[in-house]
C-alpha cells in the first residue's frame, strides 16, 4: 500500500474536493501526495512539501525546475482529482507538466488496499 499524504488533510472530507496528486516512490516505499487547487498550484510545490518534510535537500534550478540530492527518490508522474465523498468517487485525469503522466493501473491497486482512506470508492479516470 502506498501512503497517502493530503495537503491539508482532506481524508475525512464530506463535500467535495478538486486538486493535484503526484505519484513517487523513495527508499522503498510508495507516496500518493494529494492538495487542493487552493493550496497548491503546480505539482513540483507537493514534491518540495514532500522533501521539506522529510529532510531531503533540494534547490531550484531557474525558479521553477525542482531538483533534489536524493537518488532514491523517483517521481512517477502526476495529474489532477476530484474527491466526492458523497458519491465515492475519486476522478482522475490530466498529465503532470513537470513529471508526466500518473500510473492508473497502480493508483487503483494502491487506493484498494487496506488501509486507505478511500478504499471502496469508484475511481473514474477522463
Amino acid at each position: 500500500m502506498a501512503t497517502l499524504l493530503c495537503w491539508p488533510d482532506f481524508t475525512a472530507a464530506t463535500e467535495p474536493v478538486e486538486g493535484k496528486f503526484v505519484q513517487l516512490a523513495w527508499r522503498d516505499a510508495e507516496y500518493l501526495l494529494f492538495a487542493t487547487a487552493t493550496q497548491y498550484r503546480y505539482h513540483n510545490q507537493m514534491v518540495a512539501q514532500f522533501l521539506g518534510q522529510h529532510g531531503i535537500r533540494k534547490h531550484w534550478v531557474g525558479g521553477d525546475r525542482l531538483v533534489w540530492d536524493d537518488p532514491e527518490l523517483e517521481v512517477q508522474g502526476g495529474g489532477r482529482f476530484r474527491l466526492d465523498p458523497a458519491a465515492r468517487m475519486l476522478s482522475v485525469w490530466d498529465r503532470s507538466t513537470a513529471y508526466g503522466p500518473f500510473d492508473e493501473v497502480k493508483m487503483r491497486a494502491q487506493l484498494a488496499a487496506e488501509g486507505s482512506p478511500w478504499k471502496g470508492f469508484a475511481i473514474r479516470s477522463d
